[in-house]
């Protein structure tokens, strides 16, 4: 057949070999490619199109080791290949489209509006030199493998506003990738929605759904992950190295109780918290891992490894509850400077400063404590009398800090103690008057008056 060339009818296939020429292959909206011989349309043979291949209507093929548009042998695309129709292969590993390891040059991208599904990786990138990345805003499945799979090197990045799903996973990115991925749709697989190996550059982020992100000893991943979607079985880093924080402002659940886990992590990294919710445990890394809250809540144990891990509150004019059943541990510092911090659970930290802002809470803390000038602790919880924090760890007052507590003529609001509440040498030469004292183990400030008292350190 002659080239450029657009089917508007019915065709076995397609095949450009050893061809070369400017234009497109298209198969219109009333075009039909069934049932390939094997493949839907092939480009071999160090063919070069200056063009597109494009689909508007539909390709049916059911064969091995074959695709519903393949390109191979050494080929070159300048302006890549669009579908907007309908692309399945029923064979059982068989792609809807595949780029070969063995293309010299694809370019332009892949782009899909219309529907690509496979029995085994609905669409495949492999050892190629390929750029323009892949944009999809319909649906791409797989029966048996990755919704979409690539390898080699791969630049333009992913973004998905439609449907990806995949057996195994509904992305798997391998080799050098660089662009990032986006996604404002859905993206689902069986074990995971992203799956990274090798040097990733670009990100990921979501803002759409999308199940368990792994990112399992890529060599470097750059530019961290971003979540104002929702994530729901979490993120899991294994042996990488990573430049760029993990940012939630959306949900992320736990998939076996465990939202975040960076315990095999290759280096320290950051996690902010800005708003929205994690439901589940945060488990860091042996590298003096940060975690930054500034809003939402945390649903789950924060674990660290007392290797210069670091929790720090900075809430502005905000509140962050710690519920009862939660609690952080093996965390090395933790910072509260700004905002209402209020500890409810079983709490443990080498030691715990309020820099700005307020701690308060029912809860249990081990931990040196110490309030530095503009800070408040205000022990039980906030409105009401009677109610008491536990601390295991000395207690220290800087010049300028503030013990809140509000009383009524029958019930104050007492802080327990194991060890002797203190104030530092500067707080004393600069004449402030320390808490009394009614037992070695209990300090209380009381009044017989219903008032809120505020005394100065």
């Amino acid at each position: 057949m002659p080239f450029p060339f657009t089917n508007s009818g019915a065709q076995t296939c397609i095949t450009v070999s050893a061809t070369s020429f400017t234009g497109n292959v298209v198969n219109s909206a009333t075009g039909v490619i069934a049932p390939g011989g094997p493949n839907g349309i092939l480009v071999a043979n160090a063919s070069t199109i200056t063009g597109q291949i494009s689909n508007a209507g539909l390709i049916s093929i059911g064969c091995n080791n074959c695709a519903g548009v393949f390109i191979d042998s050494s080929s070159v695309i300048t302006s890549g290949i669009s579908n907007s129709g309908t692309i399945t292969n029923a064979g059982p590993r068989g792609h809807g489209i595949e780029v070969n390891f063995n293309v010299a040059t694809f370019a332009g991208g892949i782009s899909n509006s219309g529907s690509i599904s496979s029995n085994h990786t609905g669409i495949v990138v492999l050892g190629s030199t390929f750029s323009g990345g892949i944009t999809n805003s319909g649906t791409v499945s797989s029966g048996g493998a990755e919704g979409i799979s690539i390898f080699g090197t791969f630049s333009g990045g992913i973004s998905n506003g439609g449907i990806i799903s995949g057996s195994i996973a509904g992305i798997t990115v391998q080799g050098n990738f660089s662009g990032g991925i986006t996604n404002s749709g859905t993206i689902t697989g069986g074990t995971s929605s992203i799956f990274v190996q090798g040097n990733f550059l670009g990100g990921i982020t979501n803002s759409g759904a999308m199940q368990f992100i792994s990112l399992d000893s890529p060599l470097t991943f750059s530019g961290g992950i971003s979540n104002s979607g929702t994530i729901a079985s979490g993120i899991r880093v294994f042996g990488s190295f990573i430049n760029g924080h993990v940012v939630n402002t959306g949900t992320i659940i736990g998939a076996g109780g465990t939202a975040i886990d960076l315990t095999g992590a290759g280096n320290a990294i950051t996690i902010d918290q800005t708003a929205g919710l994690i439901q589940g445990a945060i488990n860091l890394s042996s590298h003096g891992d940060t975690l930054n809250v500034a809003g939402g809540t945390i649903a789950g144990n924060i674990v660290g490894q007392n290797h210069g891990d670091t929790i720090n509150f900075a809430l502005g004019s905000g509140t962050f509850t710690y519920d009862s059943a939660f609690g952080f541990s093996g965390i090395s510092q933790v910072n509260v400077n700004s905002g209402a911090v209020i500890l409810n659970g079983t709490n443990s930290a080498t030691a715990t400063d309020i820099n700005g802002g307020t701690l308060a809470g029912t809860g249990t803390l081990t931990s040196l404590l110490t309030v530095h000038s503009g800070g408040t602790f205000a022990p039980g919880t906030p409105g009401a009398p009677g109610t008491a924090m536990t601390l295991t760890g000395n207690l220290a007052f800087q010049p300028g800090a503030t013990y809140l507590v509000q009383l009524n003529p029958a019930i104050a609001r007492p802080t327990s103690f194991s060890t002797s509440p203190r104030r530092s040498a500067a707080a004393m030469a600069a004449g402030s008057t320390a808490i009394s004292r009614t037992s070695p183990t209990r300090s209380t400030i009381s009044s017989t008056r219903a008032a809120r008292c505020r005394r100065i350190f």
